[in-house]
């Protein structure tokens, strides 16, 4: 899909796999925008599935960010939902399991990864 649409990405339109994401700044630029994207995808003979496209709204969810006309935020669902979780079970060497909180896990591993960089 991002090769197909290569030509339109970053002027109005962003991709990732099959997702397309098109900006416009006025409903008539948004036609257009609509019309080119989509004549793309016929001439490679690829086809959106019409129930799971919107058309012409002021935001929308994308990969975890709330997309509106006036700004790109975290979806602060998805911020929740982390902190729901519990402490993950992580395993130190074949002698010991232990619980472990995410910033006690993030205190281990950082460090590691700075090490591996060097």
């Amino acid at each position: 899909m991002h090769h197909v649409l290569r030509p339109l990405i970053g002027k109005f339109v962003v991709v990732y796999f099959d997702d397309i994401l098109i900006y416009s700044l006025t409903i008539e630029n948004h036609k257009e925008h609509v019309r080119q994207v989509l004549e793309t995808l016929r001439k490679e003979k690829l086809y959106a599935n019409a129930e799971k496209c919107v058309f012409a709204i002021d935001h929308i969810d994308f990969l975890g960010f709330v997309v509106s006309s006036k700004r790109v935020h975290v979806d602060e669902k998805k911020v929740a939902t982390i902190g729901l979780h519990p402490p993950i079970l992580v395993r130190y060497g074949a002698f010991m399991d232990s619980l472990v909180s995410i910033e006690d896990l993030l205190k281990i591993l950082v460090p590691l990864l700075h090490l591996s960089m060097r």
